[in-house]
């Protein structure tokens, strides 16, 4: 029905301003929320029953709310307990039984998958999008922190790259930098030297694009808007989907580029300290819990190459 109403996704993204990843959604059948399905018949002016059906789901808080409404009832009644308005905290583990933090399944690349992506990004003739995408995948960056890199982030002759700073947006207060997702996730880390290679041959490129535009770097970026202002992060996500509809790959979204970079680190014996620092993540057991399938299938083949080395049968 969109093809034959002559809409593409660049219309439906820039234009209309619907979501590429729920696009993306509709475009495979899956189920999104009432906001973006309405909106989206609405701007189309297509009934919206002649698109949809409509289904109720339940669902249980997620984990995280859950633990914050609990931090939060707890230290109320704690400092009730110390004021003595109450005989004693009623939400801690004492009386109350909190439900275990469920592990998501990741989405990673299959093998064939990420060589045909990698067959991409050699083809691929947009520097900027190449460039994008390699950092992305190399690095496991999340895509606040790579659209707060700026030029000073770079260290090109020792190889590495500096994450202090993430890029966010709301509908209150815009584009606006913050401080990463933890106190770990400030970080440096090396890179290989294709990806500092890369980032020369752009910033060749980058420094000719603007001087022919006129435009100014406001913030030194790697990755600026078309005015030279901060980037919205979710842009980046409609660089990948356009790369990966114009190759005909399978679809992934940005953070499965980060999942793919961190489970082929586990895979290759990279040890978890190592992982965790590069990751960013908050605590060891945080990549444990997030990757444990990439380690059980990291054991077993850990049991195959004991029995090699010592040649027991």
């Amino acid at each position: 029905m969109l093809k034959n109403k002559g809409y593409g996704i660049r219309y439906i993204n820039d234009v209309i301003g619907i979501q590429t990843t729920s696009y993306i959604k509709l475009a495979e059948g899956k189920t999104v929320g009432m906001k973006w399905s309405t909106k989206f018949a609405n701007e189309l002016n297509i009934p919206f029953n002649d698109l949809f059906d409509v289904h109720e789901e339940e669902s249980t808080y997620s984990h995280n709310t859950i633990k914050k409404y609990k931090s939060i009832v707890r230290a109320i009644l704690a400092y009730a307990k110390k004021q003595r308005l109450v005989e004693d905290n009623y939400a801690t583990s004492d009386y109350i039984i909190f439900p275990k933090k469920i592990i998501k399944n990741i989405k990673v690349m299959s093998d064939d998958d990420l060589n045909d992506f990698i067959d991409a990004l050699h083809k691929e003739e947009n520097i900027r999008v190449k460039t994008l995408l390699m950092i992305f995948l190399l690095t496991g960056f999340r895509r606040g922190e790579v659209a707060a890199l700026s030029w000073n982030d770079i260290d090109l002759i020792n190889n590495k790259i500096m994450v202090n700073k993430s890029i966010s947006y709301n509908s209150v207060d815009g584009l606006y930098e913050k401080e990463p997702k933890t106190n770990k996730s400030i970080r440096k880390i090396s890179v290989p030297e294709c990806l500092i290679f890369q980032l020369y041959i752009y910033k060749k490129w980058q420094d000719k694009y603007l001087k022919d535009n006129n435009i100014i770097n406001k913030y030194n970026k790697l990755f600026i808007s078309k005015s030279g202002g901060l980037i919205n992060p979710s842009l980046f996500e409609t660089e990948l989907i356009n790369v990966q509809l114009k190759n005909k790959l399978k679809h992934y979204t940005l953070h499965s580029l980060r999942h793919t970079n961190i489970s082929l680190q586990i895979r290759e014996g990279v040890p978890i300290t190592t992982i965790a620092y590069r990751a960013g993540h908050a605590s060891v057991s945080t990549t444990l819990d997030m990757y444990a399938y990439s380690f059980d299938m990291n054991e077993k083949e850990a049991a195959n190459r004991l029995s090699e080395v010592l040649k027991i049968e």
